[in-house]
């Protein structure tokens, strides 16, 4: 499994996603977790793969074969993005890839395919794919149509949250993509201890933590209203 996250902002769209990568030996059938890329990009579009075993392929045929020039339409890119999906051969559960066209930014469409039947949704605001852990709710509710700069700092806590939460599907530290009308940009990638990642979790940390508790229960003393037993 993995954990990805794609923010749209009014400038463009951000994926951050963890680094965890498995290889699985032909001869013994073991799988191997080392760290890699979940992205692959042609001169026109950029995905990132995440979830079941045939979600890399999907990605890869994607990029090598579905052109935007080609349709005159969205029904028709999405109908290229299904049908490469279900051409992949092989029966798998999970595989999701995130697709963005280069030439629109903040056109973002949704892959997924259960065995060999997919489906294609387009993603207007934000979406989380692969394992499901509850720092989904980062994006759910702090999400906001702002810049992909600052979308991006959001992107990456979730991912920080994720791999602290299932640190055996998620891990390998961050990489971090970024599409806007000046092109694709690959941030090299964090380390999960990385002194950026930390600070960020523990101010965003400090900051609720004192907005729930400590201004709460300021406001509540400045009205003579501390509960019973608090001093």
């Amino acid at each position: 499994m993995t954990f990805q996250i794609v923010l749209i902002g009014k400038d463009g769209l951000v994926v951050a996603s963890d680094r965890r990568v498995a290889v699985r030996s032909p001869g013994s059938g073991d799988w191997q977790f080392i760290p890699g890329t979940k992205f692959c990009e042609s001169d026109t579009v950029v995905c990132a793969a995440a979830g079941g075993p045939q979600a890399q392929s999907i990605a890869t045929a994607i990029v090598n074969h579905c052109k935007p020039a080609s349709c005159q339409s969205e029904p028709e890119w999405i109908e290229l993005l299904r049908m490469t999906a279900e051409g992949i051969p092989g029966n798998s559960v999970g595989d999701e890839v995130i697709v963005a066209r280069k030439d629109v930014p903040t056109h973002v469409f949704h892959v997924a395919r259960n065995n060999q039947v997919a489906g294609v949704q387009k993603v207007d605001t934000r979406l989380c794919t692969g394992t499901s852990v509850t720092a989904r709710f980062l994006s759910q509710h702090l999400w906001s149509p702002t810049t992909i700069e600052q979308l991006s700092w959001l992107a990456l806590l979730a991912v920080a949250y994720a791999t602290e939460e299932r640190p055996s599907e998620v891990g390998f530290g961050i990489e971090l993509m970024t599409l806007s009308n000046t092109g694709v940009t690959r941030r090299t990638p964090w380390s999960i201890d990385d002194k950026q990642i930390v600070a960020l979790r523990d101010s965003f940390l400090a900051t609720v933590q004192r907005a729930i508790f400590h201004a709460h229960l300021e406001r509540q003393s400045a009205q003579g209203q501390l509960p019973n037993g608090t001093t």
